[in-house]
């Protein structure tokens, strides 16, 4: 028997996240044989009594990998698993989140393979609560994942088989139920399940028949493309023979009988989902899949254990620097090592969604990095609920937007309870004690008050109960932000704006609202509870933040003015192309009765992308020379009617320079009808044109054709930043620059080392030895690259430099000191990863063995910030500010590169840019170290050059 299905109401609800546990190591998860662990970072914490949630980012020798994993005690008592199916039906497909929400569910995946169009219908079956909400589609190379009564989990090959009966006995087959027909040769069921109303034929297919039914009686017969499906009854939906069954074989009132044959037999099913190949069974991976999706995409599966005992629901992140995917390999391997001895492989791509609700969250939310950014719309998915009622308090979990906290600020903190079964609570919060150690601050109430500077645990008790945090307080701040520093806002509109603070050592804090001092330069508006809020009267200006005698700022223009661009009523001006060229589509002006928003005519995009190995794109191209925006564009405005059929919606602007820019209107077509999208603008030489407007799918295994209509291309323009109303910057001062104190050793540091047959690049290099050779330094070091084309007298000071001269760039190598360690890297071919990544393994072993706040030197050939792969820059900046923190290491990082010196110290490491031989201003830096201190001076080179020397420009570096 079919049944209608249940609304659940979702929970509405603030959610800040936050991770219980974080753990860092060395190559400890198991990797794949032809890739090397060198960093991993695992956040960890219970969702709910029987499942917890572990995040792994791993660091390989073939990159980024981000894995997420619910592991699922199937035997807990607390436990329930069931399908998830969209608040209005399988054809309205829904983001996970939303799905998680509304049925109640404290996390799930994403399910089954399903027609990328709305109205729309997953491939396979979907079993909910013991009922059957979809059929399977009958293909032999895809199995389904169950879960009976007794929660014992299974991998299922499912075969669906129908036949409706008429009074007289004669039956005719069933199709599918809640399927998107096929010709509808056979007749067809939609269920409540399905939706409000039947997948409309297109205006080129005759008319369908359509038999209403309630209570198992048929209550009306009709033709049309579509038909409404009654909340307490089902339809049954026919062309052709099927058409011709019904209309001679039943009549208003008679009584329907369906024979449904589901094989296996579902009816000790709580619930099952359809997925795509089997990737474990009997815990080994096949030879081959019998569904293979190619490539390394990001990818959902289910798995269980021997035993049955546990589940396994997992995500892996893909097609983002962040992670670079699996193969479909790669994930079976990946389930057999995560201990499932049977896995199915899920919808994947953009598909792949987790969604979680963290430890004394009340609110779910997606903890994955999705594949574009946003949600795609799906039709089902996997849920786990929590059965348990909420207790009493267990523990206490303490929350706030940052730890770091300014000296001389407060930052206010939150507490999270959670009862035994992990559920979330609320609690009395004037029932908790605050306290914080090592003298650090005062507590009024949740609110802290940083006093000395330093780190600390903060404590919080409620009763018997007790949970701490590491905080830690800045020093004296150097600097402040203000972030956006850019902003552009309607008349009459609010802007909060985020204050940092910078202090001496390079590390970071936000600084809260209540402790921000606001001043407004010009007549654009004012503060309301840290608040800005536009004045009525267009205008350019400022907003200036203080904040313990510092100050920063933000540049303001209030009022901006629309100008129309295009209104899609000439055809002229416009042509259509696309990538690659198996891509298909059209750009055309149409008039009604097509969609138009305004006018008497819209642009229509269509588009066919097939299946392919790369993204694809339909665009919509301006002319040669693109079509020309107006000085002072911010951002462009568009209406598009969408069909909900998903997809990337983004644009192309070039400015004066010729630079070209992707900007996005939408990255995800998700909706019907006409809306309103908008992109801003990147900061760029004005004027700007626009190329180009395309949609693109970078999904290579989903499939779709369709359309889209644009009207009233608009540009919204503001006027100038005056940029005159900024405080200047704050200057940082360091204490280690210095040319009275001396060290036990004299390290001479320049960048890269270049020296061909010129007479202008010999005296350089002459000259650089001999200011180095000066301070008679152990060790001379070049942290660039070294070309040294000529031949050197052995008398020449040059001579002498050179036999000293340690460089980076040329491998890894160290070199110890009694006063220091010095350690030489090469990110030659772009990052540490990309010329060997066997120098991460060595750098971490290096680090390790070195005794407490010893003085380390690092060498390497360019900025982290200019590594190829940004991530890994960030991380290796990481490492050692946590080497800072935990050994006390005092980190020099020099590289080269610069056109100029530079220093600065971020989170505890110092960085030292330094120019090389043709850099604009070139100098020499010499170290003295000694004692744990390191104090260095510069010594321009340039101001030793003769004036005649046109190799260099005459410029002093400041000392």
């Amino acid at each position: 028997m079919l049944h209608k299905k249940k609304f659940l109401c979702p929970w509405k609800s603030r959610f800040l996240p936050i991770f219980l546990a974080v753990l860092i190591m060395l190559g400890s998860f198991p990797v794949f044989a032809q890739e090397i662990s060198l960093y991993e970072e695992s956040q960890n914490f219970p969702v709910t009594r029987g499942v917890t949630y572990e995040g792994k980012t791993l660091f390989t020798s073939l990159g980024w990998q981000k894995i997420h994993i619910l592991k699922v005690d199937l035997s807990s008592e607390n436990i329930d698993i069931d399908s998830l199916l969209p608040g209005k039906g399988l054809s309205q497909r829904e983001a996970l989140s939303k799905m998680v929400q509304e049925n109640n569910a404290v996390a799930g995946i994403n399910g089954d393979f399903f027609i990328m169009a709305t109205p729309s219908a997953p491939i396979g079956a979907q079993v909910k609560d013991g009922r059957l909400v979809s059929s399977p589609s009958n293909r032999k190379d895809m199995a389904a994942f169950g879960l009976t009564m007794d929660k014992l989990p299974e991998i299922l090959r499912m075969e669906f088989s129908g036949k409706v009966e008429a009074p007289d006995g004669t039956t005719f087959d069933i199709g599918g139920i809640n399927k998107i027909g096929d010709g509808y040769g056979k007749i067809h069921i939609y269920t409540p399940d399905f939706g409000t109303v039947t997948p409309a034929v297109s205006n080129t297919v005759s008319d369908l028949t359509f038999a209403i039914v309630r209570n198992n009686r048929i209550v009306n017969i009709i033709d049309g493309k579509t038909a409404d499906i009654p909340e307490d009854g089902l339809v049954l939906a026919a062309g052709g023979d099927g058409a011709n069954f019904l209309k001679s074989r039943f009549s208003t009132g008679d009584t329907i009988k369906l024979h449904l044959n589901m094989t296996p037999d579902i009816s000790n099913l709580k619930m099952a989902l359809g997925g795509g190949a089997v990737l474990v069974e009997n815990g080994a991976v096949p030879a081959s899949f019998s569904h293979d999706i190619p490539g390394s995409n990001p990818r959902t599966a289910v798995g269980f254990s021997a035993d049955k005992k546990t589940m396994f629901l997992v995500v892996v992140d893909g097609r983002q620097a962040e992670s670079r995917g699996m193969t479909q390999k790669e994930m079976a391997e990946l389930m057999v090592k995560l201990g499932a001895s049977f896995a199915l492989n899920l919808d994947g791509g953009g598909s792949s969604t987790m969604v979680v609700r963290p430890l004394g969250e009340k609110q779910p939310q997606v903890i994955n990095s999705v594949s574009g950014g946003v949600q795609r719309l799906i039709t089902n998915g996997i849920g786990i609920f929590s059965r348990a009622s909420a207790g009493n308090v267990y523990g206490l979990k303490i929350v706030a937007d940052s730890f770091n906290i300014p000296r001389g600020g407060h930052r206010t903190f939150e507490m999270r309870a959670y009862d035994k079964n992990y559920n979330p609570l609320d609690i009395d919060v004037s029932s908790v004690k605050w306290s914080v150690s090592n003298n650090l601050g005062t507590f009024k109430n949740n609110v802290f008050f940083a006093v000395k500077s330093g780190y600390g645990q903060v404590t919080a008790t409620l009763g018997s109960i007790k949970a701490t945090q590491e905080i830690k307080v800045l020093s004296d701040g150097a600097a402040l932000s203000v972030s956006p520093g850019k902003v552009q806002i309607n008349n009459g509109a609010k802007k909060a704006f985020d204050v940092t603070i910078i202090d001496k050592e390079g590390y970071k804090a936000p600084v809260e609202p209540f402790d921000v001092k606001w001043e407004v330069m010009g007549n654009i508006g004012s503060f309301n509870n840290g608040e800005f809020v536009a004045g009525e009267n267009p205008g350019s200006g400022a907003i200036i933040a203080g904040f313990s005698g510092l100050k920063a700022g933000a540049l303001v223009l209030v009022g901006m003015g629309e100008k129309i661009l295009d209104d899609f009523e000439k055809p002229d001006g416009r042509e259509f192309s696309s990538y690659p060229s198996t891509t298909g589509g059209a750009f055309s002006i149409v008039t009604q009765p097509e969609p138009v928003n305004s006018g008497t005519s819209s642009g229509k995009l269509a588009y066919e992308f097939p299946v392919g190995n790369s993204t694809r794109a339909a665009y919509v191209n301006f002319g040669s020379n693109g079509l020309p925006l107006p000085v002072g564009t911010v951002k462009l405005s568009l209406m598009v009617y969408g069909q909900a059929r998903g997809h990337w919606l983004r644009g192309t602007v070039t400015d004066a320079d010729g630079n070209e820019y992707n900007i996005d209107f939408s990255k995800d077509v998700n909706w019907q009808g006409w809306k309103k999208v908008e992109a801003e603008l990147p900061d760029g030489k004005q004027p700007f044109s626009l190329k180009r407007i395309y949609l693109v799918e970078i999904d290579p295994s989903d499939s779709d054709s369709g359309a889209i209509y644009l009207d009233n291309l608009a540009a919204a323009v503001a006027g100038k930043y005056d940029s005159s109303l900024l405080p200047p910057p704050s200057p940082w001062f360091d204490t280690a620059n210095t040319s009275s104190k001396t060290g036990n050793i004299v390290i001479g540091a320049f960048g890269s080392l270049a020296m061909d047959s010129s007479p202008e690049s010999q005296k350089m290099a002459s000259l650089i030895a001999s200011l180095t050779n000066q301070y008679r330094p152990k060790m001379n070091l070049i942290a660039g690259q070294t070309s040294i084309n000529s031949k050197i007298s052995s008398n020449s000071p040059l001579a002498a430099f050179i036999k000293n001269m340690k460089t980076a760039g040329t491998g890894y190598k160290t070199l110890a000191d009694n006063e220091a360690f010095f350690i030489f890297l090469d990110s030659s071919r772009g990052s540490l990863r990309l010329t060997d990544y066997n120098q991460w393994i060595k750098l971490r072993q290096d680090l390790n063995a070195l005794p407490i706040s010893k003085t380390v030197f690092i060498a390497i050939d360019r900025a982290p910030e200019t590594f190829s792969d940004s991530l890994e820059g960030n991380l290796l900046k990481k490492i050692l500010s946590d080497y800072v923190k935990n050994k006390n290491l005092n980190i020099w990082m020099l590289y080269g590169g610069a056109e100029r010196f530079g220093a600065r110290m971020e989170n505890g490491v110092h960085y030292v840019s330094l120019p090389g031989t043709n850099a604009k201003e070139p100098s020499v830096t010499i170290f003295n170290i000694g004692r744990g201190q390191v104090y260095y001076k510069v010594v321009p080179v340039v101001e030793k050059i003769v004036s005649e020397t046109p190799a260099v420009k005459r410029v002093l570096l400041p000392i």
